[in-house]
């Protein structure tokens, strides 16, 4: 016990003041590989936009399913409650048809698999085309170096930054702001939904979201300031290695295995460690982020539960109602954690 509660302190004591944070004009200059792939870019917003507003249908047939073909409630007040602007025969088929809505359900299955085949063909494109132009010209910088520069960093910790760096990078640009994109689209096209069933109710999830700040803006600097040490363990190992390596026949001479196992051995230690840290500080963030998501939903089962016994909300509404909340809270969730999801990004690009 004494043992978790010292390990809980150091993982929360204060963090470097001398980590360094990433300036604008320093993300500018990442932005600039931007311009070759900007139509790759393009398309992967498009399709994270299309992807979208084809998911964010899917809790509406549940509504569909329990008020209009079980119970028989009339399609003309789904056209007003929900302002869908459609065919009254399209409608009435639809909302009437079990046969129908299960053959929407698949149309909609079907675009979804559409939607996301091309968008994770043309992710991949952008990545490694973005990938390609920053690692083209990092190589080429470093070429430029003078001689005592690659005298006095070992090739293990520059081979770091050209390779793993440029990776985290890569990941940022390619899957990390797509997917940041498709949740902010999917939960402004949620939030209209939302209002159409149950406006006051609506008002208090929207209370309720920035809470999902509140741990973000807690954990964020620990965490940088430890993914920063992991950067290094990680460029020290690389940098040991490699030294070790490249002068084993020094190492055999002297007779020095014990010795350089014993470096080796430490430094990975202190990666180990600073990994464990890490791994622990973002376990941290995400229980809170996910007891402000059991928060919201446990207030809307009980608060829309309570309309549905009075008779303010039928039974359909509240059903798509909480399906909404369960996807609207992990979208949330997701957008509102990239504070601690970039902090990765911020110490290569800095590194870098």
């Amino acid at each position: 016990m004494n043992a978790i509660c010292r390990f809980t302190r150091d993982l929360f004591s204060n963090p470097r003041k001398d980590t360094v944070s990433l300036e604008s004009r320093r993300l500018a200059f990442f932005l600039n590989y931007l311009r070759p792939v900007v139509k790759l870019a393009a398309l992967c917003l498009l399709f994270s936009l299309l992807l979208s507003a084809v998911k964010v249908l899917y809790p509406l047939t549940t509504m569909i399913l329990i008020d209009y073909i079980f119970l028989g409630r009339d399609p003309s007040d789904a056209t007003e409650e929900l302002g869908l602007f459609l065919p009254a025969n399209l409608v009435s088929w639809v909302f009437h048809s079990l046969t129908a809505l299960i053959i929407a359900v698949i149309l909609l299955g079907i675009l979804t698999i559409l939607f996301e085949l091309c968008r994770s063909y043309v992710t991949v494109r952008f990545r490694e085309a973005y990938t390609f132009h920053l690692q083209t010209d990092l190589f080429q910088h470093v070429l430029r170096f003078p001689v005592p520069y690659f005298r006095s960093h070992q090739t293990g910790y520059i081979m770091s930054r050209l390779t793993d760096d440029a990776r985290v990078l890569e990941y940022i640009f390619s899957q990390f702001l797509p997917q940041m994109l498709s949740n902010l689209i999917y939960i402004v096209m949620s939030v209209g939904i939302l209002f159409a069933l149950n406006t006051w109710l609506t008002f208090l999830v929207i209370l309720l979201a920035p809470l999902f700040l509140v741990g973000n803006f807690f954990f964020v600097r620990f965490i940088r300031t430890v993914t920063y040490e992991e950067r290094e363990r990680r460029a020290d190992i690389a940098k040991d290695l490699q030294e070790i390596i490249a002068g084993i026949d020094s190492v055999k001479i002297h007779t020095a295995e014990r010795r350089e196992n014993k470096r080796f051995s430490s430094a990975l230690n202190a990666a180990i460690d600073t990994r464990i840290r890490n791994t622990m500080l973002n376990s941290f963030s995400g229980q809170v982020r996910f007891a402000t998501q059991s928060l919201m939903m446990v207030s809307v089962l009980w608060i829309g539960g309570h309309d549905v016994l009075s008779g303010r909300m039928t039974v359909g509404d509240f059903v798509a109602y909480t399906a909404y909340i369960a996807t609207f809270a992990g979208a949330m969730n997701s957008l509102l954690s990239f504070p601690i999801l970039l902090q990765p990004a911020f110490t290569s690009a800095e590194r870098i």
